[in-house]
């Protein structure tokens, strides 16, 4: 029988939407049903049944969830969001008590891990290397931890490199840092780690109990619109940097390599943070040692690129936690994954926002559309 399964937060290029495809891919058999507080990104699913959910944010939200639960007899339910991943992370009983498989990490393993200075504490207290950093929450606490160049980001919600910059000298660190203050409570001032051409994002998966899977780890090239946020001459001096300090974005792409000293040391960061489920590090190797400077606890942006040379994170989790299946990390060949746009022309829409639409996606074939869903 197929498992029914909700993902959500399927617009853009995120998490939701690289969940999806991963599924798509998988040789498992899925009911995939999708949802989005966006229509425009509904259209393009190419998903039916879809459904429009309040933002995470908003006070229906949890609501609306639970109906299209019951409706569709949902039985696994991946949120594609950062701010869903907050809220439903909290809601796990009640989930489950409606016979609902939420598939993300503990809930204590994701907290830490939304606290950047909380992460890399943590990182300390476990003996593993990280870039140093401090926490600013008022003016008086702006400083660098070590010598330029520093990162300045959110100390929570920095997904995607959102409101991440660099700043090579010190009155470039006090207006960022105060910049960011207006909007959040705290910034992260960070140590500028190594080149880009030594980073990478790796995933570890563990089972619902804590047992690791495996690990995949990707070495990122950063050349490009789509891989980086924010690029900036390195005016430091610091020729150990290169001559460019880069900011990654969240959009991965590049070679997908055994790198086992790498993976090594991030499947030790998870059984230390005794992850359960998925986890994603992002790290750079300095002198042969690995630094990790972001650990999200959650599916990540590579999940479809993982999918692809055949570790599928979403479709194993589903089979360790429902179908009781076992697996060994696969053996990767070196593979080039490279990600480009692509472009859907759509039907314009009729007067009515959940109005049915026909979608014509470039390069996918014909499909019908997706009839929108609401109460």
């Amino acid at each position: 029988m197929d498992i029914k399964v909700l993902v959500t937060g399927v617009g853009g290029a995120g998490v939701g939407n690289q969940v999806l495809k991963a599924l798509r891919l998988a040789e498992s058999k899925y009911s995939l049903v999708v949802a989005d507080a966006n229509p425009d990104s509904l259209r393009v699913a190419q998903v039916q049944p879809t459904y429009l959910l309040p933002h995470a944010s908003e006070a229906g939200y949890l609501d609306e969830l639970v109906h299209i639960c019951q409706q569709e007899r949902i039985q696994v339910l991946i949120p594609g969001s950062e701010q869903e991943l907050k809220i439903l992370v909290r809601f796990r009983k009640q989930l489950s008590a409606l016979g609902v498989l939420l598939l993300i990490n503990d809930s204590r393993v994701v907290d830490l891990c939304l606290d950047k200075m909380d992460t890399n504490c943590f990182l300390a207290r476990q003996g593993f290397a990280a870039p140093r950093s401090l926490l600013a929450r008022n003016r008086i606490d702006i400083r660098p931890p070590s010598d330029f160049p520093v990162v300045v980001k959110p100390a929570c919600d920095s997904g995607g490199s959102k409101n991440v910059f660099i700043a090579q000298q010190e009155d470039e660190l006090a207006f960022f840092a105060c910049y960011l203050l207006r909007m959040t409570d705290a910034v992260l001032i960070q140590e500028y780690v190594g080149t880009p051409e030594a980073e990478f994002t790796v995933g570890v998966l563990s089972t619902l109990e804590g047992e690791i899977l495996g690990s995949i780890a990707l070495h990122r090239l950063l050349s490009d619109g789509l891989s980086i946020r924010l690029t900036v001459p390195n005016r430091t001096g610091r020729e150990d940097l290169g001559s460019r300090l880069v900011i990654s974005s969240g959009f991965s792409h590049g070679t997908i390599e055994d790198a086992p000293h790498v993976r090594k040391m991030c499947e030790e960061v998870a059984a230390a943070l005794g992850s359960q489920g998925p986890l994603n590090v992002q790290c750079r190797v300095v002198g042969g040692e690995v630094l990790p400077f972001e650990i999200n606890a959650r599916f990540s942006g590579s999940t479809s690129i993982r999918a692809l040379v055949g570790f599928n994170e979403p479709d194993l989790l589903i089979r360790s936690a429902l179908l009781g299946e076992s697996c060994r990390r696969p053996q990767f060949e070196g593979k080039v994954v490279l990600r480009s746009l692509a472009e859907n022309c759509l039907a314009l829409r009729g007067p009515g926002p959940l109005e049915a639409t026909e979608c014509v996606p470039v390069g996918y074939g014909r499909s019908t559309g997706n009839a929108l869903r609401g109460r």
